[in-house]
């Protein structure tokens, strides 16, 4: 049985535009995926992030080697416990994961060795994927798992996870830039506002913002920024001399988009800088006005 063929591969090199190598770190990512939401320990992981948008909200924006988790009882797990539910052999790949608890970031970060069973990797050193597991509460279920996708996979390409709705993934996108100077949290919220506008509720997710920033806004990032409460969210959002350093400076060479959105109208597509802080800007006004009544 093989995880990938090379039909797939050179289908996706089309679609995607990405490299082989990217995408066999793609691939293997996924299969990661699929194995803790068919594993024993499944109802523990709740998956997250670019991911989860990439896969399951059809983001173009391309995830391609980590895969972030809240884990239900992170307070209480293990290292060894992590590296249990990846470890072994998974419908053409193999996995061997290694996880350390990062006490500053309050999270377990893991690398997980691949090998696949017949596909040679062009490369002196193993192929790694990420995976990073955090603590906190799972405050807005879906009603139901939620649908995985990637074609490269060469059986089960769709599965179910169990995964953040999009008002619950935009409150910790939210969070992310506001908290942190990396440009991909502002292309999520973006393509959330142009793609998925009438399944946010913009009352909720200020409500989602404001319970976890009571969960987390006490680390040190926060301390650093002088936030202490979520109104002050809001300048953060929206300060013009962060986003042209961010944005426009630092720009957005180290994302990866798929072929589809770079070919999109100049006035629509999320590779210009301008179009994301319009969108996101003007979208998630709403949010923000919510978060500075909060007080």
């Amino acid at each position: 049985m093989s995880v990938t063929s090379e039909p797939l591969l050179q289908q996706a090199e089309e679609r995607t535009g990405l490299v082989r190598n990217q995408l066999l770190l793609m691939v293997a990512k996924s299969a990661a995926v699929r194995h803790i939401a068919q594993g024993p320990h499944s109802e523990h992981f709740v998956l997250k992030g670019g991911t989860l948008l990439t896969h399951v909200y059809n983001s173009p924006r391309q995830s391609i080697q980590d895969a972030d988790y809240l884990h239900r009882q992170a307070e209480t797990v293990t290292a060894p416990e992590l590296e249990q539910a990846l470890l072994g052999d998974s419908q053409g790949i193999a996995f061997e994961p290694a996880f350390s608890y990062q006490a500053d970031r309050e999270q377990f970060r893991g690398t997980v060795e691949f090998t696949f069973d017949d596909i040679v990797i062009r490369r002196s050193r193993p192929l790694k994927v990420s995976v990073s597991v955090r603590s906190g509460e799972w405050l807005d279920p879906p009603h139901s798992p939620l649908d995985y996708h990637d074609p490269l996979l060469a059986q089960e390409g769709s599965f179910k996870v169990q995964g953040l709705t999009l008002n619950e993934l935009a409150a910790e996108k939210l969070l992310g830039w506001c908290s942190k100077d990396l440009a991909k949290h502002l292309v999520d919220l973006a393509y959330i506002a142009r793609e998925h506008p009438t399944e946010i509720d913009h009352e909720l997710v200020a409500r989602l913002v404001t319970q976890k920033f009571a969960h987390e806004g006490s680390r040190g990032r926060y301390r650093a920024l002088g936030v202490s409460n979520v109104a002050q969210l809001s300048d953060r959002f929206t300060d013009s001399r962060r986003l042209s350093d961010v944005l426009h400076r630092q720009g957005l060479d180290d994302l990866f988009f798929a072929l589809t959105e770079q070919q999109r109208p100049e006035d629509q597509t999320l590779t210009s800088t301008a179009n994301i802080e319009r969108l996101a800007l003007g979208f998630w006004e709403s949010t923000l006005e919510h978060l500075c009544h909060t007080m």
